[in-house]
């Protein structure tokens, strides 16, 4: 799409170049020289068809690309994309032991908490759009013909009691996970509570809740225990936008089931998430000073990251597109008022043996129009490929591109002949008297 904007955009330039080039030093206002020949008049009319034509095509790439975008902006992630801020700490094994680590870890949550300028803060082993998160096999306790009717790939996330309400992540159903207080949680017992995302729930227990239901994270025939679900929230972009690289749900676990060595802080703020990031580091210093944050980045900041491509060939297509049609417009203006200049002694004739001057209007505005009209067609073959060549760019791409190029050639064609208006009005304004004097 871009090689495609180029290239037009190449050629636009040549063209509105010839098409405004300066007249031959021997042309008068007679136009009686002869420099001006046919070939000369084609090549203008052709280059003036090929800006209309590449000012289509363009255009249609450009708002293709950004009605795209603006349906990528309107994805809703499933979380709240401000005024959070995520950041790491690592606690290595070597100076803590298991349970030493979930320790420091309800400290660092207290420290947190007791910052101003922090409405909320939460723990988990992963965040939103850090790539971070871990896959496992589970089974659900439900009668099936077979047992992959009750089994299925999810998402594991270790989080606290909080980080629902601080991440924005919606409590359908159910209850929430036990406070965390640094004591670990044994998972060999049966019935550890744990939250699921709307996509398992709906398909195990559609129409019906699934809070009270079973799940493990094994192979049906794994005597793993079971767990119980307490909960069910929304299904989220947790991993990627604009939609996760697999469709697999989401199980929140207790963050005290695992003595992983790091551990992420979500941090949702009244302020500038990013101006509080000294201040989480000192949090951090407060329960060791050799433990520092690091990864801190704000969760707006990566959506905007994560459509970044996206934005920049709108933009781009944009411009270019935009760039297209002043040419357009100014090349046709161009051909035609220095077509206008050199008929203004035939103009002269016909309006002293009795031409109407809405005549000669109708005349200029009707071969600009006819000029128009083959650049559209062309155009309008150029724009379905140029539509074909980024479809796989494209965000949801429409059905039919069809009403699309029909919009951009109708505002192409307005403006084109919109900018042969001034020279046309020129045109029955000749004064034939003055002309036929200057013979």
């Amino acid at each position: 799409g871009v090689v495609l904007t180029l290239a037009a955009a190449v050629f636009i330039a040549l063209a509105s170049v010839l098409s405004l080039r300066q007249r031959p030093a021997g042309l008068t206002s007679s136009a009686r020289s002869s420099s001006d020949t046919m070939r000369t008049v084609y090549l203008r009319r052709a280059l003036t068809t090929l800006q209309v034509a590449c000012a289509t095509a363009l255009l249609t790439t450009a708002t293709l690309l950004s009605l795209s975008f603006r349906q990528l902006n309107q994805i809703e992630p499933g979380f709240r994309s401000d005024h959070l801020l995520m950041a790491r700490v690592d606690l290595p094994a070597a100076r803590y032991e298991p349970e030493r680590r979930l320790v420091v870890k309800a400290e660092l949550l207290d420290a947190l908490r007791a910052l101003p300028g922090i409405r909320k803060a939460a723990l988990a082993s992963d965040t939103m759009l850090s790539g971070n998160s871990s896959a496992a096999f589970y089974s659900v306790d439900i009668e099936a013909a077979n047992d992959a009717d009750r089994e299925g790939r999810v998402y594991l996330h270790d989080v606290t009691r909080d980080f629902f309400d601080v991440s924005g992540i919606p409590l359908l159903e159910g209850a929430t996970l036990p406070e965390f207080t640094g004591q670990p949680i044994d998972g060999t017992q049966p019935d550890v509570p744990v939250v699921v995302s709307k996509q398992l729930a709906r398909r195990f227990w559609p129409g019906t809740t699934a809070v009270g239901q079973r799940l493990k994270l094994a192979r049906s025939a794994s005597d793993r225990p079971w767990m119980r679900i307490v909960g069910v929230v929304g299904d989220t972009k947790f991993r990627a936008l604009p939609d996760n690289p697999t469709q697999d749900p989401d199980v929140y676990r207790p963050l005290g089931l695992s003595s992983s060595t790091d551990v992420a802080m979500i941090i949702e703020s009244d302020v500038d998430p990013l101006s509080l990031t000294s201040a989480v580091q000192h949090a951090v210093h407060s329960v060791d000073p050799l433990l520092s944050p690091y990864g801190s980045y704000a969760i707006d900041e990566q959506v905007a990251a994560a459509t970044s491509s996206e934005r920049f060939l709108s933009q781009l297509s944009s411009a270019f597109g935009l760039v297209a049609l002043m040419l357009a417009i100014v090349g046709t203006y161009g051909v035609v008022a220095y077509q206008v200049l050199l008929s203004q002694r035939a103009t002269g004739i016909r309006l002293a043996l009795g031409a109407r001057p809405g005549q000669i209007f109708s005349n200029v505005m009707g071969g600009t129009a006819r000029l128009v009209s083959v650049g559209l067609v062309a155009g309008a073959g150029l724009a379905a490929y140029a539509a074909r060549a980024i479809n796989e760019l494209l965000f949801r791409p429409p059905a039919s591109n069809a009403l699309v190029i029909a919009a951009v050639a109708a505002t192409v064609s307005i403006v084109a002949l919109a900018a042969a208006w001034l020279p046309a009005r020129r045109a029955m304004n000749v004064n034939p008297v003055s002309v036929l004097r200057a013979d």
